[in-house]
């Protein structure tokens, strides 16, 4: 189902976190890992995932949704999912450029977007703003949501 054709996937914090914390994506998000992790695919990402994997299950825990010892293990098993953290010459500045060409209020999206394009790799998101800003430019962005309608 997850098109690879040799080529690493990208994923963010949107896909990861919902696999380690239970949350109304968790089911199509932990399909879709196993799916690539039977498919032996490299899953590739920037290095600030995994600022943003913590600073999401702390913010669950903050809002008391889980508690902080739910918190810390899912910390532990989101750090251990095996992604790849690549950084290259002309990152940031590329996240740069990719964040004002969109109107994004931050740079934090661009990075994904960025490493994609830089490695050729698909780019999975749960974030469908996100998705719906940039998905007419990035024809290899795709949508959890879109995963889960063709497990349908």
């Amino acid at each position: 189902m997850v098109s690879i054709n040799g080529r690493p996937v990208c994923v963010d914090a949107s896909v990861v976190v919902p696999i380690v914390v239970f949350e109304e994506q968790s089911p199509v998000a932990q399909r879709f890992w196993g799916e690539l992790i039977d498919q032996k695919v490299e899953i590739i990402a920037p290095p600030l995932i995994n600022y943003e994997i913590i600073a999401a299950i702390y913010r669950k825990a903050y809002r008391r949704l889980i508690t902080w010892d739910e918190a810390f293990d899912s910390i532990k098993l989101a750090l251990d999912l095996g992604i790849t953290l690549v950084n290259f010459k002309g990152l940031h500045t590329r996240a740069f450029e990719i964040a004002k060409e969109f109107g994004r209020p931050t740079t934090y999206d661009a990075h994904y977007l960025a490493v994609a394009e830089h490695f050729k790799a698909p780019f999975w998101t749960a974030d469908e703003k996100l998705f719906n800003s940039v998905k007419d430019k990035f024809s290899w962005i795709r949508l959890l949501k879109d995963y889960e309608e063709k497990l349908g």
